[in-house]
């Protein structure tokens, strides 16, 4: 009488003890590729920053007109799967070039010495 009672305890909670598992497993794996996508996503992002801390500065070297389109053309010609993979459209990227330039310019005025600002100490 006890092994039957325990043989269909058994068929009833083994499959609702799997189904729990899988629920946990594909939590596990779900919360696993959004992490690690969204590490990817801040490492790239990264690379594009100093990326174009590269091409700013070396487009401002060379007296460049634009170097803001200048920096674009060499970041979508240098980092095209970044590019791709960060779903970045070439005037998405030239409005970051130019806030990128405009916070450079903002970081090198408040970095240049005092009496070249005008408010030389006596």
């Amino acid at each position: 009488m006890n092994d039957i009672l325990l043989t269909q305890i058994m068929q009833i909670l083994i499959p609702i003890i799997a189904s729990i598992l899988t629920a946990i497993f594909g939590a596990v794996g779900i919360a696993a590729r959004r992490y690690l996508g969204e590490r990817a996503t801040a490492i790239l992002r990264e690379a594009l920053h100093e990326a174009f801390d590269r091409a700013l500065a070396k487009a401002v070297q060379d007296g460049s007109n634009s170097p803001e389109m200048d920096a674009v053309a060499y970041i979508e010609a240098t980092m095209g799967d970044t590019v791709k993979r960060l779903k970045a459209s070439t005037g998405g990227l030239l409005k970051r070039a130019q806030a990128q330039m405009a916070g450079n310019e903002r970081l090198s005025r408040s970095q240049s010495p005092r009496h070249l600002k005008g408010q030389e100490k006596p």
